[in-house]
């Protein structure tokens, strides 16, 4: 899978210098219709099995599931696991299309183990970067940038916000 994006490699990356070890329960809170970072990480993280889950996940790959992999369709706002049952958690380029971001991280905060790891990304749309490739018309990208002048701080509560960010 050499077409994987960047979100999936970097982690890959930054979990061989920031953790003392590999994960050994990973998360992925929105995999995508298809999965493929699921497949994608259970690949490089040899010792972790890997569950994926997406609300909009192919109905014919739910329940599907490979070595050290499985895929579900399931909601980041509700998500069916027990606490503390992760060690870590991938969450890229999910929470833009949530509509209750701030439940969804407190989910995902649910199921993530004591000093467990979160690793999330979503679009800065103020760089220039990211108006290269967007499919999208000028119009909207400028609307973005109008939207997206709020801080994280005063969209997420402040107990969320300190969790996410200590």
């Amino acid at each position: 899978m050499d077409d994987m994006h960047f979100g999936a490699r970097f982690f890959v990356d930054q979990l061989k210098v920031r953790l003392t070890g590999p994960p050994r329960r990973l998360l992925v809170a929105g995999c995508g219709a298809e999965g493929k970072e699921v497949v994608y990480l259970a690949g490089q993280i040899k010792e972790a099995v890997v569950i994926g889950f997406d609300i909009a996940l192919k109905e014919a790959l739910h329940n599907s599931e490979g070595e050290r992999w499985k895929l579900l369709r399931a909601d980041v706002l509700d998500i069916p696991f027990e606490d503390a049952s992760f060690d870590a958690v991938f969450y890229y380029h999910v929470i833009e299309h949530v509509r209750d971001p701030e439940r969804s991280l407190r989910e995902i905060a649910r199921v993530l183990k004591p000093g467990g790891s979160l690793f999330i990304g979503t679009p800065n749309r103020s760089r220039l970067i990211g108006y290269i490739g967007a499919g999208t018309s000028w119009k909207n990208k400028l609307a973005w940038n109008w939207d997206d002048r709020k801080p994280l701080g005063t969209i997420l509560s402040p107990a969320i916000y300190a969790r996410a960010y200590r």
